[in-house]
């Protein structure tokens, strides 16, 4: 099983910059349209304006990472080079990764245009902390 729960601050710098909307909502469409084409079922997606920031939450459950994981981290990146201001965090579960990862949650951290993997450690690992042995 590859599960994956994340959300995402879009900004464009780290920074206040004058025209900051404008760009972004060029970006929300690149987004949008790469959402779009993602050939995942088993997928949820919000890209939303509220209050003057953009947001995007993603979740997905498939069998196997396949073209899910690839198409998740292709995402991230593509988010990352062209709003380095966005943060967010992406919990990922995948059963068939290596025996010292499969039982944990993997964390991806988007933050200052990096796309980066820490080992979680507040539901890892899932047995015993969120399912029975």
């Amino acid at each position: 099983m590859y599960e994956y729960h994340g959300w995402i601050t879009l900004r464009m710098t780290p920074g206040e910059i004058d025209n900051e909307e404008a760009l972004l909502w060029e970006v929300h469409q690149t987004i949008k349209n790469v959402l779009s084409s993602f050939n995942h079922r088993n997928r949820i997606s919000d890209l939303k304006i509220m209050n003057g920031q953009y947001f995007l939450w993603i979740a997905g459950s498939a069998n196997h990472a396949s073209s899910e994981a690839k198409d998740l981290f292709d995402l991230l990146e593509l988010i990352s080079s062209k709003t380095p201001g966005s943060y967010g965090l992406v919990y990922i579960l995948d059963d068939e990764a290596p025996e010292s990862l499969s039982n944990k949650f993997q964390v991806v951290r988007i933050a200052r245009g990096q796309v980066e993997k820490f080992q979680d450690n507040l539901l890892s690992p899932c047995i015993p902390v969120i399912e029975d042995p």
